[in-house]
């Protein structure tokens, strides 16, 4: 899996990387703790979502390098 940020995105998205910084590429389905429920949930999409190491993981299982 390939996954090309443009360099507009990138400046939005650095500030806010750092050492405790965990990205998450969540399928965008309604279930689990970051994906709202609704009808935006019915739609294929995709989101980025930037936590913290503190914050729960339990539904992402597969690490991307």
């Amino acid at each position: 899996m390939q996954l090309t940020v443009t360099a507009a995105a990138l400046t939005i998205i650095q500030p806010k990387l750092d050492d405790r910084t965990v990205t998450l590429l969540s399928y965008d389905d309604g279930v689990g703790p970051y994906s709202p429920h609704g009808l935006e949930a019915l739609q294929i999409a995709f989101k980025l979502i930037l936590i913290t190491d503190h914050m729960p993981m339990d539904d992402y299982e597969l690490k991307i390098d």
